[in-house]
């Protein structure tokens, strides 16, 4: 129960920092969920929508919400997004960004695996 509070303060937190900060997503897209070339709060909320199954996310938008470092999308990309939205984390990954790999490339075809809807 506390960590649902917790949760719910950072959110409110970030919302409040975030205010209208709007970062350009031209450059790599990535975070862009809702694909209107910017990067804010719409983004996070998009995620978290899609995860409580209240909205569907096209295959590109799920390449876009994408943005811990991990595979596939779920709570900590949404909380990802917030952070790096507020200042607190500096960058923001695509599935296949690792040190191996070049940046993401919205324009490049990627091959999905395929992950079961929960």
């Amino acid at each position: 129960m506390l960590k649902k509070y917790l949760s719910a303060i950072l959110v409110i937190i970030l919302v409040l920092a975030a205010g209208t900060v709007l970062v350009d997503a031209k450059v790599n897209g990535q975070g862009d969920v809702d694909l209107d070339t910017q990067v804010n709060i719409k983004d996070a909320t998009l995620i978290q929508k899609h995860l409580a199954k209240l909205v569907v996310l096209e295959d590109a938008q799920l390449l876009l919400a994408d943005v811990d470092g991990s595979i596939g999308v779920n709570i900590k990309d949404a909380t990802h997004l917030q952070k790096w939205i507020a200042g607190l984390v500096d960058k923001l990954f695509s599935p296949k960004s690792d040190s191996t790999q070049p940046p993401f490339d919205p324009d490049d075809p990627v091959e999905l695996p395929l992950l079961p809807v929960i």
